[in-house]
């Protein structure tokens, strides 16, 4: 969907075909706004970088504004490793679920905390972990968080390594040309308009209005999140048609 396009939908549901109470200038600003926000909530712009340690370092350096959703250590085979500290989602689990890993290794004390390799479970470590954390027989990356522009490893690489960083971005352009694309993917274009006819409401002062064009936008930004973004084993439930007994 093309800039044009996008201000001409958004227009035809406010029912102003061309600029009067809502300026050209007005629209282009709310619809990078929209873009933003749905960037933002939904992590839609995605991209896979490699990157490379520092001999005696922790820190691997970023894009600005890069959220870090997934690391993997490529080893000198080709082989690649999961690092610990993917936000991968859990269904239908306890929130104690760790006590139920055979190998979980769910022991904590005063010096050490002992984690999961990875490949088993995706653990999280944090600032106070560092030093702290039980590691397999390896000075290779095996841990990470993000920290501001940079990836944080744990156990401090002693050489070079290769990592494969799997990030969600933000727009890098200002949409201002009727040719132009938004940057983030053709399935959540449909989601700007109503973003814009929202704040075209809350221009025209019916702050209920705005708040149920905020409501819609939330609940389909949502819905794409769940079908295009979210990266979590499906159930049968989740895909599962509902049986139609209309008229029964």
């Amino acid at each position: 969907m093309t800039l044009l396009e996008i201000i001409t939908l958004s227009r035809n549901q406010v029912d102003e075909a061309t600029a009067a109470l809502f300026t050209t200038a007005d629209v282009l600003v709310w619809v990078n706004a929209a873009q933003r926000d749905i960037a933002a909530k939904s992590g839609c712009i995605e991209a896979v970088t490699v990157h490379s340690t520092v001999a005696n370092s922790r820190f691997v350096t970023l894009t600005s504004g890069d959220k870090v959703n997934h690391v993997e250590y490529v080893d000198d085979a080709g082989t690649i490793l999961a690092m610990g500290g993917s936000e991968i989602i859990f269904k239908d689990v306890e929130d104690d679920y760790l006590k139920f890993i055979n190998d979980g290794i769910y022991s904590y004390n005063a010096y050490n905390i002992s984690v999961p390799y990875p490949d088993y479970l995706p653990t999280r470590i944090t600032p106070h972990h560092l030093g702290h954390v039980t590691l397999r027989d390896s000075n290779a990356p095996q841990y990470w968080f993000q920290w501001g522009n940079s990836i944080v490893i744990e156990p401090t690489p002693t050489a070079i390594y290769t990592l494969n960083v799997y990030t969600s971005g933000y727009p890098l352009t200002v949409l201002a040309t009727d040719s132009e694309v938004p940057e983030i993917p053709t399935e959540f274009h449909d989601l700007i308009p109503l973003y814009v006819v929202m704040m075209c409401k809350l221009k025209q002062k019916y702050f209920q209005d705005a708040a149920m064009k905020y409501a819609e936008y939330i609940a389909n930004l949502q819905l794409a999140i769940n079908k295009y973004s979210r990266k979590s084993a499906l159930r049968m439930s989740d895909i599962r048609l509902p049986d139609s007994k209309v008229g029964r």
